[in-house]
């Protein structure tokens, strides 16, 4: 009996020290990732396994920037990596994706070797190693995604749109607060409105003069009821609509 149970602490030692999480770099309390004509995109891998580390990359795709802020200076960097010890190699690896508002959406389940879009609001990315299912270690760091804010890579720039565009709101369907994004392909007036099935109009969110550009705003249907409701974009001669559905 002495035998057994000393033979089970040996393996959750070995467990112990074979599947520590050991660092999210770079360090920082909250990692900013923004792109100009684009929603930021990251392409999400994990390394070779190695003797010792296994090394899961987040990394910066087409016009898109990742950095951290001090009060001195912003710092960029081409990647963000969590670090795991692993040198039995049998562990499984899982990586979330945790809104910090509730109005996006559950948490997401991002493939490795897997391309991801963001929208701007706060989320954390959350690491789990998992041993036959059990999760035995974890780590979380706080993101903030941006839209639209003039980012130019080495390579590649940043085009003015070339028509108008609405896309689809995220989160679609959603429980209060949903995200509108569109592009102005040039000066121009522009109405962003939420109408009734019966064509009603429920409420005008934006109503002004907008230059060439990449936009978001956020729609809070807090006081509506559930329902199918209508986005429109309008501008000149132009009107788009994309159907969005509202539950509670």
């Amino acid at each position: 009996m002495i035998l057994i149970i000393l033979t089970f602490l040996c393996i959750l030692t070995v467990n112990r020290i074979h599947s520590q999480i050991i660092e999210f770099y770079p360090v920082a309390d909250t990692i900013f990732i923004a792109g100009g004509c684009t929603p930021p995109i990251t392409n999400v891998s994990i390394g070779e396994s190695q003797t010792l580390l296994d090394t899961i990359k987040i990394v910066p795709g087409w016009n898109t920037n990742i950095w951290t802020s001090y009060p001195e200076k912003d710092e960029y960097y081409d990647k963000a990596y969590y670090l795991v010890k692993d040198s039995l190699n049998i562990f499984n690896y899982e990586l979330w994706i945790v809104h910090q508002e509730s109005s996006f959406g559950d948490p997401i389940l991002v493939p490795f070797d897997s391309t991801y879009e963001f929208y701007a609001y706060k989320f954390v990315f959350k690491l789990f190693v998992l041993n036959e299912n059990i999760i035995i270690d974890s780590l979380e760091q706080n993101f903030i995604a941006k839209i639209g804010i003039g980012i130019e890579t080495k390579n590649k720039t940043c085009n003015i749109p070339k028509g108008y565009i609405l896309d689809q709101n995220y989160p679609n369907p959603f429980n209060s607060k949903t995200v509108i994004r569109f592009e102005i392909p040039f000066l121009s007036f522009v109405g962003i409105s939420i109408y009734n099935v019966n064509g009603q109009l429920v409420e005008n969110l934006k109503s002004e003069v907008y230059k060439p550009g990449i936009y978001t705003t956020t729609w809070n249907a807090n006081r509506y009821n559930s329902g199918i409701y209508f986005i429109r974009l309008s501008s000149n001669k132009y009107y788009l609509n994309r159907k969005a559905l509202l539950l509670k």
